[in-house]
């Protein structure tokens, strides 16, 4: 899985409906909450929504089509490759 080529972005940034691989999480209790939520790094994941004026965003980890809700001061601090699949 070699990608480090490729441009990231922070969740905050990323498209909604288009998926993405975690690629860092900047925050070690934020990765130790989102580990606990079955959310790790290397996972394929799905922006769904995002509520206006900096509200949480919903995001949908493969491949178990969990959904989750971050703060976007959380979701500032995950970085994600866009994926091929």
């Amino acid at each position: 899985m070699q990608e480090t080529n490729k441009e990231q972005y922070d969740l905050n940034k990323a498209v909604s409906n288009s998926l993405y691989r975690i690629s860092e999480i900047r925050n070690r209790l934020l990765a130790l909450k989102l580990m606990e939520m079955g959310c790790l790094k290397g996972m394929l994941i799905q922006k769904i929504s995002a509520a206006p004026i900096h509200g949480p965003i919903m995001i949908k980890v493969f491949p178990n089509e969990n959904l989750l809700a971050l703060r976007s001061e959380e979701a500032a601090d995950v970085f994600l490759i866009k994926s091929d699949n």
